[in-house]
């Protein structure tokens, strides 16, 4: 039986498939509003230190706002590195067969049932299961047609 999507689980697809669920997560979920709460944190912190001299909300909100936006992928990138490393799945091929009743991953079927949200992005198919998720390139899928399937079988956003 031939699979619908194949590709190798390596570092690069790791950090891949991560970056796509970090970016959507920014910019489609609540969680850009903290960003939001830093940057306004800083402009009350500019006011505070030039009206009152008071330095250590600014120094905060500044430290929070580099965080937020530059330095948590980069602690992310990191700890996924180090993990993939210790990892027993590293640099093994992963194949993938939709069938109307589960998603078979290799030698185990992930229930359709189990997955709460699909969406797609220009680069793939993001795929939130009720306890993890998984990312399919549409450069995985061995043809066009077999995108749209994936796409209509499984409800995409």
């Amino acid at each position: 039986m031939s699979s619908d999507i194949s590709y190798t689980y390596d570092k690069a697809y790791l950090i891949e498939s991560n970056r796509h669920f970090f970016n959507y997560e920014m910019r489609h979920t609540k969680n850009r509003y903290i960003g939001w709460f830093f940057v306004a944190l800083a402009q009350f912190a500019i006011v505070a230190a030039l009206k009152y001299h008071s330095f250590s909300l600014l120094i905060f909100s500044s430290f929070s706002l580099v965080y937020w936006y530059y330095l948590r992928w980069e602690i992310k990138k990191f700890f996924l590195k180090r993990g993939f490393d210790k990892s027993s799945l590293k640099d093994s091929i992963v194949d993938v067969t939709l069938k109307m009743d589960a998603l078979h991953v290799n030698e185990s079927a992930i229930a359709l049932d189990n997955i709460y949200k699909v969406k797609e992005i220009d680069e793939g198919f993001l795929v939130y299961l009720k306890n993890s998720s998984l990312y399919f390139a549409k450069k995985s899928f061995n043809d066009k047609k077999r995108i749209s399937t994936f796409r209509e079988t499984l409800n995409v956003d």
